[in-house]
């Protein structure tokens, strides 16, 4: 069933397959959205700072 996350839209079913097969999920989201919220063992990378150096 997919459900909402502020600034994301995620299928938690088809995740929790992913990660039970050893996938990441990877939040590129800006920082203060990732912190307002993101799925449970999501990591953050912002492609804004993280790539531009």
């Amino acid at each position: 069933m997919p459900i909402d996350i502020e600034g994301a839209h995620a299928n938690i079913p088809r995740i929790e397959i992913l990660f039970d097969e050893g996938y990441h999920l990877i939040d590129i989201r800006e920082p203060d959205d990732f912190r307002i919220g993101h799925i449970p063992g999501a990591y953050h990378l912002s492609s804004k700072s993280d790539f531009d150096e």
